[in-house]
């Protein structure tokens, strides 16, 4: 008579590559409950916006002293996105130095917060914040709210399922689907490289609300109980 809750954040794609035999196990879960809106019992993401203050783009030239480069920092190296053929591809035609297990390039000793806060954002105009799957109502890139929330001076380049203007302000990062090819990617983040004035001006529209999302676990745990005791 125990209950068995499927209890998952990740994506399907993900969860099903690590645990390639979960359909033997089928017939042991009672109910699902996952970030998915289609769960049994949905774990509840709250929009929460916090407000962002820069200075003007006339006032401080955040390329200056920067090189012209990507960086990306990730722990996992092979992804249900194939993230990393989109790294391998740019790298044709536009400089990736890729930090954590996927590369070559290390920050010694630092945490990946403490690597993004006190050497990436130093050394680099752009940095990549990728999706590790492209399924509709997975929780948003949490390097992409780090960059924003506590301002880190890199313009983003993204690349995922989500609608990123929902959460973050318009013209303050770049995304990678917007554009025909890699190639052409490339050609803009080489231009933006040249023009600093057009760089800033990714900086200049932060000034609005930044929006992210967070577990209301309280609110969750509350309508769980209340189906396991309906």
């Amino acid at each position: 008579n125990q209950k068995w809750i499927f209890w998952e954040l990740d994506s399907p794609q993900v969860t099903w590559e690590e645990n390639p035999n979960l359909e033997r196990l089928g017939s042991v879960f009672n109910l699902t409950s996952t970030y998915d809106l289609d769960s049994i019992v949905p774990i509840p993401f709250v929009r929460t916006c916090t407000a962002q203050q820069v200075k003007s783009p006339l006032a401080v030239n955040y390329a200056e002293g920067k090189e012209g480069r990507v960086a990306w920092l990730s722990f996992t190296c092979q992804t249900p996105s194939k993230r990393e053929s989109f790294v391998e591809e740019l790298q044709k035609y536009f400089p990736v130095d890729v930090y954590g297990f996927c590369g070559n390039m290390s920050c010694n000793k630092l945490k990946p917060d403490q690597c993004m806060h006190r050497i990436l954002q130093k050394k680099y105009k752009f940095f990549l914040a990728m999706e590790d799957s492209f399924c509709s109502n997975v929780p948003r890139s949490q390097t992409l709210w780090k960059i924003f929330a506590r301002k880190l001076r890199m313009v983003p380049v993204v690349l995922g399922a989500a609608n990123y203007t929902d959460l973050y302000p318009n013209n303050t990062f770049i995304d990678a689907r917007s554009f025909n090819s890699v190639k052409h990617l490339a050609l803009y983040l080489k231009y933006l490289d040249k023009h600093d004035l057009e760089y800033n001006k990714y900086f200049a529209n932060r000034d609005q609300p930044v929006c992210g999302y967070t577990t209301n676990y309280s609110r969750y745990l509350c309508q769980l109980c209340r189906h396991l005791h309906n």
